[in-house]
């Protein structure tokens, strides 16, 4: 097959919307002179933004906020949860988590812990009580990585082999095992990049630099038009010809000065009317500024940083929602999940190697019956009225279950007491059921003997059967039951309810 002809070949296809006539799409398309590059924020940089931008500081500040605001729940028993709670507080470790937290927002920073030990040497596997002496908060400046590990089959793969800290007084190795590190944005391995940004990744200021700047650029702007809100237009006949003269300029100043000194005293303005032909004399206009629109620019600002940092728009600013479309529960609810997301995925992974020491450290020794581990505190807490519908629905579900007589009594009661003591519906309920032997706790009774409950099922073959002359079958139990149920209510004594029952199992 002969090849096509060159000017064929030349040809070049792409995808995409061209017009001839605009430009759109072609070489003369004003947008190809705009291209995306990688931004990259020195630590002065990301200093004077977050010192310089309250805006910036309410963006990196409120989710280490939020992600300590309501903490976490231990699940251990009481005793052992106490001295955790005791352990934490001597080790400030609710505020050294927000601090953390805030450093990560800005670009990284790391827990050192204090284990036995020399700080070069790994990190013992077992510490005493009290044996996890103090958390110390770093930025990431303040610590130099060392060498990458390359082996693959290492676990500490990709990370440094050791952390070296600078301080005032000189520097100091601190092996890995003793640093959890709060590291950034994590950078995708697209292009090629150093050591020290692949490990720590990229600050928050970086991904919301450009959106909070525009912000408070047009806040600047906005705020500088207060100053002009009223602008007054003096006209002056000939006043090229009165600055020509020697002390015109003297006189034009006085002129002015007295013009304003009488409209700030008397609110009035006079002024020279000229010889009465038309237009000969002074003219005064006064200019006001329109402010409609400016509020809804000032939020269209904020929503774009909250878009670019994944926050409510209304959060940004610290404003409730308000108008026909505020979706103030909603926004609540999305920023929750969304703080309960980086919760689970960047701050519960730097816990369980503070955890690690931290429950040793309280004098609490897990078992293999008993572990010990702690779950995040929810978000929000439900309304007494969100709380007692809650409850009202759940108890007509227990109700309509309990009903399907699938679920044996005594495994029903288990599971039910459970949920109550987990709801925490009933204060006390755990303690109180603890106390009552197993039997009474959960309903178990055994088998009534024949000779002393009249609506006894069961015989001695296994049948059941009634007391009576006639036979009740299977089918018939539970109505006999319910029978015997209902006599009882009466009040009849059991020789009684004895012979009605015989009378039913007889057929009378």
């Amino acid at each position: 097959m002969s090849s096509p002809p060159a000017r064929i070949r030349s040809v070049r296809f792409k995808d995409g919307l061209t017009s001839a006539i605009t430009g759109l799409g072609t070489n003369l398309d004003p947008r190809n002179s705009m291209q995306y590059a990688p931004s990259f924020m020195t630590q002065d940089m990301i200093d004077a933004a977050y010192r310089g931008s309250g805006m910036m500081r309410r963006v990196i500040d409120l989710p280490p906020l939020d992600m300590v605001r309501e903490w976490r729940n231990w699940q251990a028993e009481q005793d052992q949860i106490k001295l955790l709670e005791a352990e934490e507080r001597r080790l400030d470790l609710r505020g050294k988590v927000r601090l953390a937290e805030t450093l990560r927002g800005l670009g990284g920073g790391a827990f050192i812990l204090g284990l036995p030990g020399a700080p070069e040497t790994p990190a013992p596997a077992n510490i005493p009580a009290k044996g996890l002496a103090y958390i110390h908060v770093v930025s990431r400046y303040q610590l130099t990585l060392g060498p990458i590990v390359e082996d693959h089959t290492d676990p500490a793969f990709g990370g440094p082999k050791h952390f070296t800290l600078t301080t005032t007084t000189g520097q100091k190795d601190i092996h890995p095992s003793r640093v959890v590190a709060f590291r950034g944005d994590a950078i995708p391995l697209l292009r090629m990049t150093g050591w020290e940004e692949q490990y720590w990744g990229e600050s928050r200021v970086a991904r919301v630099y450009e959106a909070v700047r525009n912000s408070d650029s047009a806040q600047g702007h906005f705020a500088a038009l207060i100053g002009k809100v009223r602008n007054t237009i003096i006209g002056i006949p000939d006043l090229a010809g009165l600055l020509a003269e020697p002390d015109g300029e003297q006189v034009l100043q006085t002129r002015i000065s007295a013009m304003i000194l009488g409209e700030s005293m008397f609110n009035a303005t006079l002024r020279d009317a000229g010889d009465g032909t038309a237009g000969a004399g002074e003219t005064i206009d006064h200019r006001q500024i329109n402010w409609a629109g400016i509020p809804d620019i000032m939020m269209a600002f904020a929503t774009f940083i909250g878009a670019v940092a994944g926050m409510p728009a209304t959060l940004v600013i610290g404003k409730s929602p308000d108008g026909q479309n505020a979706t103030g529960k909603g926004d609540a609810d999305n920023w929750n999940a969304t703080v309960r997301a980086r919760q689970t995925l960047e701050l519960g992974p730097c816990m369980d190697q503070v955890d690690k020491y931290l429950i040793p450290s309280a004098g609490v020794t897990p078992t293999a019956d008993a572990e010990i581990w702690s779950e995040w505190a929810p978000l929000s807490v439900p309304s007494a009225k969100e709380q007692a519908d809650t409850f009202f629905a759940t108890m007509q579900a227990v109700e309509k279950v309990q009903a399907t007589g699938a679920i044996p009594d005594e495994a029903f009661a288990k599971g039910f007491q459970n949920l109550m003591s987990e709801k925490g519906w009933i204060p006390g309920l755990e303690g109180a059921l603890a106390e009552l032997p197993e039997d009474e706790r959960f309903g178990i009774t055994p088998d009534a003997s024949n000779d002393d409950d009249p609506s006894a099922i069961q015989s001695k073959g296994g049948d059941p059967v009634s007391q009576g002359t006639g036979g009740a079958s299977g089918s018939d139990v539970p109505l006999r039951r319910a029978a015997n149920d209902a006599l009882r209510a009466t009040g009849l004594s059991d020789e009684a309810i004895a012979d009605v029952m015989a009378m039913i199992d007889a057929g009378a």
